[in-house]
């Protein structure tokens, strides 16, 4: 009766003789297997490059335009208002947006020089905390102090000319109100031009650079001992199969065998 310890002797022996009837059909699976997980390992180099773009791509289009192509952009109307203490308004429309900001200047009357040229004072103030009708209300009243409502002035200037009209020489000083601002309810739809597009397409270019270099970064400083682990773990799981080495273990283990019985 065999032992425990020849009972596993001639399974292991048989175990080897159906690894080397096999070892060319092992080795080939293996070879496989290795390629198909490398291909894996490295695709984890390359695939946030991919997801990276993707994103970008996509929430660009979504909140921008689309790169590349020139697509048709939802425009607003813009209007630039101007108003005076005359009672003079004057009205320019146009579907582009208008970044001027809005202002509020009092114009003091001509005066002449003895070089022949007249000048007058141009003192202009911020009107950001103002809606529309409020500096409308403010120019028509004529007991008003810019200075105490608006708070110092954002610039001020001279301006000069060798000819004035006489009716300009005869008004006086007056408050005039420049405001720029859009009318949600109207609107087109244009066509982008080129360089509008070529614009964007900068813009996201820049965006997807930028968020690859931060991968980049991360990958060169620590990703790639990760990834060479894992390579090195796989080239060991799946390393070929030595059928000269396989037959030297299998003639040992029958002389072993034979010497115990």
């Amino acid at each position: 009766m065999l032992s425990n310890y020849e009972d596993k002797q001639l399974a292991s022996i048989k175990e080897l003789e159906e690894t080397l009837e096999n070892v060319r059909l092992i080795n080939a699976k293996n070879k496989f297997l290795l390629e198909l997980n490398k291909g894996l390992v490295n695709s984890k180099k390359v695939l946030p490059y991919i997801l990276a773009t993707t994103i970008s791509f996509s929430a660009f289009s979504l909140f921008y335009s689309i790169p590349f192509v020139k697509d048709t952009r939802r425009q607003n109307l813009w209007y630039k208002k101007e108003i005076d203490s005359n009672g003079n308004i004057a009205i320019e429309e146009q579907y582009k947006k208008n970044d001027n900001p809005s202002e509020i200047s009092y114009i003091s009357e001509w005066k002449s020089l003895p070089n022949g040229y007249y000048v007058r004072n141009i003192t202009t103030y911020n009107i950001k905390a103002l809606n529309e009708e409020e500096i409308e209300n403010l120019i028509l009243n004529d007991d008003i102090s810019l200075n105490k409502i608006l708070g110092d002035p954002i610039s001020k200037k001279i301006e000069k000319k060798n000819n004035v009209s006489e009716e300009e020489l005869n008004k006086e000083g007056f408050i005039r109100a420049i405001l720029y601002n859009e009318e949600l309810d109207k609107y087109i739809y244009a066509e982008e031009t080129i360089s509008e597009n070529n614009q964007g397409t900068i813009i996201f270019l820049l965006l997807t650079f930028a968020l690859n270099g931060i991968y980049y970064a991360y990958i060169t400083n620590v990703g790639n001992d990760r990834i060479r682990k894992q390579l090195n773990d796989l080239s060991e799981k799946y390393a070929p199969l030595d059928e000269e080495c396989l037959k030297r273990k299998l003639e040992i283990r029958k002389d072993t065998l034979k010497r115990m019985k």
